[in-house]
């Protein structure tokens, strides 16, 4: 007697599979992904921006944007690797579909931990803040009144070549309409 096959139960949804290669899609290494997130940070309205770049560690802070109430909710859940493969697939679909490729980027990246602050936007009257590390549960946040007048992401435990980096983010970043300060000094110094 044959056994009959479940063809649906051979059709899975790898998240990490299809994340890591929309990741390499996207960028040619790690090294490109703090210019990214000063692009994001652009496109939201920045006025100023602050890039730490560390050998595991990455900071960016930007005045005058935000990350939407949406987007940290869709991340959070493509982050936590307990929620079902098929809602994971559709936050990875949504982050697409609202543009947010640098912060799919974060995650593509395998980090140990994740945190994020930003101020109030047009879809949440209230500071956020999302809180991640490996292994560990999502936290997605409200903070009360003022909270965080910047938005600030920090990521560790990811490696980074800091001279590509900062070079990359000269090359792309040089004609930007806001200051970028990289490791306490302008980007592209005056005069």
């Amino acid at each position: 007697m044959a056994e009959r096959l479940d063809v649906g139960s051979l059709l899975t949804i790898d998240v990490e599979s299809e994340l890591r290669k929309l990741t390499q899609a996207q960028l040619q290494g790690p090294w490109q992904l703090p210019a990214e997130l000063v692009r994001r940070a652009l496109r939201g309205g920045a006025t100023r921006i602050e890039v730490e770049l560390g050998r595991s560690r990455l900071s960016v802070r930007s005045e005058g944007d935000c990350i939407s109430y949406e987007v940290l909710r869709e991340l959070a859940a493509l982050l936590d690797d307990k929620r079902q493969p098929e809602r994971r697939h559709r936050a990875l679909s949504t982050l697409e579909r609202l543009g947010a490729l640098s912060l799919l980027g974060l995650v593509g990246l395998e980090p140990g931990s994740l945190q994020i602050a930003t101020p109030a936007g047009s879809d949440s009257q209230h500071p956020l803040g999302l809180e991640w590390k490996r292994g560990s549960a999502v936290v997605l946040q409200r903070f009360s009144p003022p909270g965080p007048r910047q938005t600030e992401i920090i990521l560790r435990g990811a490696k980074l070549d800091r001279t590509r980096a900062r070079e990359w983010l000269i090359a792309v970043a040089r004609h930007a309409p806001a200051p970028i300060i990289v490791d306490g000094r302008p980007l592209i110094p005056e005069g």
